[in-house]
């Protein structure tokens, strides 16, 4: 009997014959590329692993009537001439897309792993098929990539739920979202917090005329939509969020009726609490659990891997560090944040500032008064009496003297 086996054969089928344009993509990458890929796959597994997600989403893709028609025709005496014919269908008219399934997962896997992706698919072959291009490999800017940077790229990739990432300032939550909007190659909608309904489903004019937002244009056009600080975000508002990301249905001002998101609609969102009010460092709204429920939340912390490339200064690194670890052990609310540690080496690299003037632009000039600048200091020595060797611990505390003095 034919039925849903004739069909897994014919898919099959299907991405069997593109195995070699898969390997040829693999083969194409450079040396370093390739080592890089071999780390985290032989290219045997990374080919199957391939082969089995396009064939996946394929699935998704093939027209009922394809499938119905199998079905229909799976109690005849003798299916298999039909079967060849749909089989032969199948490939003429689909290779085409399951090509760009193929490519689009082939990406993926590559920029995840080395930050390169694909040049876009433009050739034809000899039978007017799309193939993958010569030139393969089209180089990117080289990304620091925080340790969660997969775990996250899998969520949203999968659209299963959206990510909350929680950390604390400064970590790269906003970053990442960009990272995986370029790599997945979706449009990039950043907000900084919803605090009004209507920033989620648009409104009208005093003109009568419609004002699309970004969340609208992400949802009907595809890209991802990223609220930075969902936890300063209005409770109420969020709601309107709620049926959209969980249905992927949403009606908006513009009196058209329901739209369906887009296959390439994504949402994320990033916070400094977890959603339970504000703490002893960060102001924060206290969501709805219907609201935090519908997340996949990742703590996503400060990494030393990524400080490390962010400031090759050894110096710097050990002050900065040193500051943030007395900080929270004292609780005197000095960030100490990754994007701070990566300004501060640009400062000292790119600009003519002095040390002392980019202490007290990063860390003296926020509010902290002389004697909480003194009590952290006095902690950094308790922590380890070697930290008083080190010039920028020195910066420090004489810029903070110099504010007794006066």
């Amino acid at each position: 009997m034919g039925s849903s086996q004739d069909f897994e054969r014919i898919i099959a089928s299907v991405v069997k014959e593109l195995q070699p344009d898969i390997q040829a993509a693999f083969d194409k990458i450079n040396p370093t590329v390739e080592t890089a890929v071999d780390k985290a796959l032989s290219a045997e597994a990374w080919i199957q692993k391939i082969v089995a997600e396009a064939s996946s989403e394929f699935r998704a893709i093939a027209p009922d009537i394809l499938k119905q028609r199998l079905l229909e025709k799976a109690d005849e005496f003798n299916p298999t001439p039909i079967i060849r014919e749909a089989e032969a269908e199948f490939i003429r008219n689909f290779r085409s897309d399951i090509l760009d399934i193929v490519k689009k997962r082939v990406n993926q896997e590559v920029s995840a792993v080395t930050g390169v992706h694909l040049a876009d698919v433009t050739e034809k072959d000899e039978n007017g098929n799309r193939k993958f291009t010569t030139n393969i490999i089209k180089p990117k800017k080289k990304q620091i990539l925080h340790p969660k940077f997969a775990e996250v790229l899998e969520i949203v990739r999968s659209n299963i739920k959206p990510p909350l990432l929680v950390g604390p300032t400064g970590s790269g939550k906003s970053h990442a979202f960009g990272q995986i909007a370029d790599t997945l190659g979706y449009g990039f909608y950043p907000v900084m917090n919803i605090s009004d309904k209507f920033e989620v489903e648009g409104f009208r004019d005093a003109g009568g005329n419609y004002a699309e937002t970004d969340f609208f244009n992400s949802f009907t056009k595809g890209g991802l939509f990223a609220i930075e600080e969902l936890d300063t975000s209005d409770p109420m508002a969020l709601k309107s969020l709620n049926t959209a990301t969980s249905n992927k249905r949403m009606s908006f001002k513009d009196g058209k009726g329901n739209y369906e998101a887009h296959d390439d609609f994504r949402f994320g969102a990033g916070a400094n609490t977890w959603g339970t009010g504000a703490d002893s460092q960060y102001v924060g709204n206290q969501l709805d659990a219907s609201t935090l429920d519908r997340f996949y939340t990742v703590e996503y912390g400060y990494s030393d891997e990524v400080e490390k490339e962010l400031c090759k200064d050894p110096k710097i690194l050990e002050f900065m560090w040193a500051l943030r670890k007395a900080s929270m052990d004292n609780n005197s609310k000095i960030i100490v944040s990754t994007r701070n540690i990566g300004d501060f080496y640009r400062m000292m690299t790119e600009t003519n500032l002095t040390p002392e003037q980019i202490i007290k632009a990063l860390i003296i000039n926020k509010g902290h008064s002389i004697d909480k600048i003194s009590a952290t200091l006095e902690q950094m020595k308790n922590n380890g009496s070697d930290i008083k060797k080190n010039e920028h611990f020195r910066t420090l505390e004489a810029a903070n003297e110099s504010r007794i003095e006066r």
